[in-house]
């Protein structure tokens, strides 16, 4: 009670205060914007940074305010956008629907949400002006990316702080949208071009504060983002975002609870987009994700609650989080850190010892070693093998003493997988992810690491996720002061004079004689602040835990194949299939899309353009089949042929494609490969079948899509050899087209070196054979053939349907 009315005379007072401050106000380009002055600092909040996400702008990429003009008054938390119906993971039927109900409407008052909330709010010291130029904080929320809001962090505590250490900043935080509303992924939104729109409001809120901070005071080439959780994940995708282009956006960032997680392409999202397709009516439009931006909000917002939420059984194998969706995010964020695409800027990063624990009630039907496996398998790694999952089990084993919360020995285990589940999903999603991230970037920059081990004592959760906000905005200032510190005081020092006069340094130690100093992060020397509960608040350890556990959540695997043995590493290629075993043309390996020297499938980069316009000369074997069809002379019915087709040749086609390839080419031996040879060579009834089929999908059809797609827009030459045809079973094979331009025969060396004289393979001599152009509407071949007549013109149209079907298959289904 004596609390209660302390609180009431406070407030009285600071009404009695504030009556007589001044309201604050700032000019944003036409218009005059009034905060509220609170001591020595002034709030602006709620102020639109972007067009409401609303009608024809649902699901679409934010887009930004018009200039501003009139009046703003901006004293007050904006809306938050649309939150995840919260779920509790323990109680079920009617007690979990009342309960639900209750917790979400309680959510609801303390959160209020609505689809018109893409607002920003700034917090500056009251003696700020627009010409101060102080370092700028901006604070980007946690949630899973599925709830959240501004209102929860008051980011005046923080710059009170900063202005009582003499080392004042502005604090800037912004909404962005969650959950489906903000997340949402499928073919047809990557095709759109509108995936995580929840990270591109967060980037237009940065471009925002580019343009608008100095009327606060701040230098927007001071910039630090800083986020916890989802905010954290957030703000290290925004350091490898457009392949770790950050457009002069910020040049620090603070990571608490989060570094760039493992995820897919945004397709991967397919389902959860058809399951709201399909309960919003949408499923039989035409555009439905225009479909969804037309139907009534709460009709969307109910769909989407229906989906999994993070207290729901999958827990951290989200539904609605960042994927990548081939521009903003162009790979899986992991690949992208290991592959150098992170800004090279100083960072700070860490945990809470207990990342798991509270997500982990909603396994708490979980008891048993197999089931324990089997979820793994199914739910929170779906794709391991039997093998990956056992290693898994044995790395974190059924021992409660070793189970989070750490260190806590025999207590809380709730169930007998309860804290094993929990170390599991604190290591996989949080931990694993932060080493990584470490591994990849030590050397590279700047990098300070810290863990905290507070609230150690809560029952079941110890150190949970999101404890460490209580150092940050509720109790405690060491945090505080090394975030103001992180922010304040930047000097990249790389470039001498010029990075002298740029900056000061990026460093979140003080020089205070009690002030503890954190050492930088290096991969030789591991070192992490450590924060404590007890007498000793701080203290420096190595970040060595788990070692084995989390390598194998989060090995570089590549490295590792870099330093193995030569022996080794060539006995385990050796033990792959060769172009000579079963799956023979179907090769193990061979040149694929990598993004970057081979853009995207090489077959559709021909049909868009993405060829060089030169002159070419190309051309095949008759028999291309033969060498490697004997493999499989076990297959010998129509049935073995078809399965074969299916499973190792064209794998993905479907049963439809798979018989009309069979009608295609029949078991007819007269027309299969060696062409031309009757029933001769027909070792089994399915080798001249097999041999044509894999000749014309490996080796003419594609020629025959590079011809259709290049011609007449350069010259073209094309041969056939048909020499060697009466070798036994073989015919004119793969590659003895080369006894005429090494071994035997002058004629195709010839046009060979009259090619790379001239560009053209003619010669002028009374003798020299005329080798015509190639184009669609005349499409001539020179043939080498055995006998009296070794060269003579022919059309290039044999087998044309086959090869056009082949066609279609492969790029449906490339290799």
């Amino acid at each position: 009670m004596l609390a209660r009315l302390s609180t009431v005379y406070a407030l009285c007072a600071s009404l009695v205060a504030a009556a007589d401050v001044a309201a604050p106000i700032v000019k944003l380009d036409s218009a005059t914007v009034t905060g509220k002055a609170s001591g020595s600092v002034q709030e602006f909040l709620g102020i639109p940074f972007a067009q409401p996400p609303v009608g024809y702008l649902r699901f679409q990429l934010p887009q930004p305010v018009p200039a501003y003009n009139g009046s703003i008054t901006a004293t007050a938390f904006r809306p938050a956008c649309p939150q995840q119906a919260l779920k509790l993971p323990i109680l079920t039927g009617l007690p979990a629907e009342i309960a639900n109900n209750l917790v979400n409407g309680v959510y609801s008052a303390m959160t209020p949400s609505s689809e018109d909330c893409l607002s920003i709010n700034v917090v500056k010291p009251a003696s700020a002006t627009s010409t101060s130029k102080l370092p700028v904080v901006v604070w980007i929320f946690g949630g899973g990316f599925q709830v959240g809001g501004t209102s929860t962090y008051d980011g005046s505590g923080v710059v009170s702080r900063s202005i009582d250490m003499g080392q004042p900043i502005v604090f800037v935080s912004m909404n962005y949208r969650v959950t489906g509303f903000g997340f949402l992924a499928s073919k047809e939104v990557k095709a759109a071009g509108v995936g995580n729109l929840g990270l591109q409001d967060q980037r237009q809120a940065l471009h925002w504060v580019q343009k608008y901070i100095p009327a606060f005071g701040g230098d927007p080439a001071r910039v630090t983002i800083w986020g916890e959780s989802a905010g954290a994940v957030s703000a290290s995708l925004h350091m490898i975002a457009n392949d770790g282009n950050i457009e002069g956006l910020f040049r620090g960032a603070i990571m608490e609870s989060g570094a760039p997680i493992p995820v897919g392409d945004i397709e991967n999202g397919q389902i959860y987009y058809d399951a709201i397709v399909k309960d919003t009516g949408c499923s039989g439009s035409a555009d439905t994700l225009q479909c969804l931006r037309e139907v009534s909000f709460d009709k969307l917002k109910a769909a989407i609650d229906a989906t999994p939420s993070i207290f729901g059984y999958q827990s951290l194998r989200l539904a609605w989080a960042p994927r990548a969706d081939g521009k903003f995010l162009t790979d899986n964020p992991q690949r992208l850190v290991q592959n150098g695409k992170i800004a090279k800027i100083p960072y700070i990063t860490g945990n809470c010892d207990d990342e798991g624990t509270l997500f982990s009630f909603s396994t708490l039907n979980l008891t048993t070693d197999g089931q324990f496996r089997e979820y793994i398998k199914t739910v929170f790694l779906p794709g391991v093998t039997d093998d990956q999952a056992n290693q898994l089990t044995d790395l974190y084993p059924a021992d409660i003493i070793q189970g989070s919360p750490f260190g806590t020995g025999i207590l809380n285990a709730i169930t007998p997988q309860f804290k094993r589940i929990a170390a599991v999903q604190g290591d996989g999603v949080f931990q694993a992810p932060r080493r990584w991230l470490l591994q990849n970037t030590s050397g590279k920059q700047n990098i300070w690491v810290f863990l905290s081990k507070r609230f150690k004592g809560i029952p079941l959760l110890g150190s949970l996720h999101g404890s460490d906000l209580i150092n940050s905005f509720f109790l405690g200032q060491e945090f505080q002061d090394y975030v103001i510190r992180f922010t304040n005081d930047l000097d990249p020092n790389e470039f001498r004079d010029y990075v002298i006069r740029f900056t000061n340094n990026l460093d979140p130690n003080g020089n205070g004689l009690f002030d503890l100093q954190w050492p930088k992060y290096t991969t030789a020397n591991p070192k992490q602040l450590v924060f404590l509960d007890g007498l000793i608040p701080l203290t420096i350890q190595d970040d060595t835990y788990r070692k084995d556990q989390m390598n194998f959540r989060s090995a570089d695997t590549l490295q590792c194949l870099r330093e193995v043995s030569f022996d080794k590493l060539k006995a385990a290629i050796d033990a792959t299939p060769s172009i000579f075993g079963y799956q023979s043309l179907r090769l193990a390996w061979a040149p694929r899309a990598d993004g970057k020297f081979l853009t995207d499938n090489p077959q559709r980069l021909v049909q868009n353009g993405k060829i060089a316009k030169i002159p070419y000369i190309t051309g095949n074997c008759d028999d291309e089949g033969t060498l490697f069809s004997f493999s499989t002379l076990n297959l010998t019915t129509d049935g073995q042929f078809r399965e074969y087709i299916k499973t190792v040749f064209l794998p993905g086609v479907t049963d439809d494609q798979a018989n009309q390839l069979t009608d295609l080419y029949p078991a007819d031996i007269i027309q299969g490969s060696p062409f031309g040879t009757g029933i001769l060579n027909a070792v089994t009834p399915q080798f001249k079948r097999i041999a044509a089929v894999q000749g014309d999908g490996v080796f003419q059809a594609p020629r025959r899509w590079l011809l259709q797609n290049t011609s007449g827009k350069q010259n073209i030459w094309v041969f056939l050899s048909k020499r060697f045809k009466a070798i036994p079973l073989l015919g004119s094979l793969h590659a003895s087209d080369l006894i005429n331009s090494f071994f035997l025969g002058q004629e195709l060396r010839d046009y060979v070196i009259r090619f790379t004289n001239n560009l053209d393979p003619n010669g002028n001599g009374l003798f020299d054979f005329q080798w015509p152009k190639y184009t669609t509407a005349n499409p001539k071949q020179l043939v080498f053939l055995d006998g009296l007549i070794p060269l003579t013109i022919q059309d290039d149209t044999y087998r044309k349907d086959q090869m056009d079907f082949l066609t279609q298959l492969t790029l449906a289904v490339p290799a």
